[in-house]
């Protein structure tokens, strides 16, 4: 019994506290081994856990004025400065166009007619027949006026009384053509009567053609500086 009391008061000394001495009293009277006494002060010594970290505190940013409307609304984007104009620079005045002297452009003279070179190279040439105007071809392979069947009833041929009973040749072969004959026909200043000519039928001619039955006409026909010159007789 002496030396329960003294292992007991031993526990009291270490443990410091009245809680183990009170474990200990426990034991003693219940007869459990020191090894348990020390289990017990072993977790009513264990230290405390750490209080929670308050949680972090968030400031809200101070809040500013209300905008007034006139700050609501939209400010307009600046606008850049145009850059400046170049200088002006002087306008260049175009040359004045001369007009072409007589010279350079003969008139027909008397008993004279002069047509100017067509880009195709052909001579074409403003005609009345019967008091009617028409253009032709001047065509030294035609060997004798031949108008196309299309201008044929304005210019006094109407075609009921057309008769295609001749046989000519043409580039595109051989064609049949009604025989006519004119009776007046005008270019430039030069006037005749009486020449004979044929129409062709409708869609085997494609201009007008001023041949040699008109040719025969003529005193002369030349070509100078791509111009024309008929004079009759």
């Amino acid at each position: 019994m002496a030396a329960r009391i003294l292992w007991v008061l031993m526990g009291v000394s270490v443990a410091g506290t009245a809680g183990t001495a009170y474990v200990a009293l426990n034991q003693f009277t219940s007869g459990a081994s020191p090894r348990g006494v020390e289990t017990v002060q072993a977790a009513t010594t264990r230290a405390a856990p750490s209080p929670p970290a308050p949680p972090p505190v968030i400031v809200a940013p101070a809040a500013g004025p209300t905008p007034t409307v006139a700050q609501a609304q939209v400010q307009a984007p600046v606008q850049a400065t145009p850059p400046a104009a170049a200088p002006k620079m002087p306008t260049v005045q175009k040359p004045t166009e001369v007009a072409p002297s007589a010279a350079a452009r003969p008139s027909a003279g008397q008993n004279q007619a002069i047509a100017e070179r067509s880009p195709d190279s052909h001579f074409r040439f403003d005609v009345t027949i019967n008091g009617v105007r028409a253009r032709m071809m001047f065509d030294t392979g035609a060997t004798v006026i031949a108008l196309r069947a299309e201008d044929a009833d304005r210019l006094g041929f109407s075609a009921d009384r057309l008769r295609f009973t001749r046989q000519v040749r043409t580039a595109n072969g051989v064609t049949a053509v009604a025989p006519i004959m004119i009776d007046t026909i005008k270019i430039g200043n030069i006037t005749e009567h009486d020449i004979e000519g044929v129409v062709h039928q409708a869609g085997t001619l494609n201009e007008n053609l001023l041949g040699q039955t008109f040719m025969a006409r003529l005193s002369s026909f030349k070509v100078e500086n791509d111009r024309m010159v008929l004079k009759s007789r």
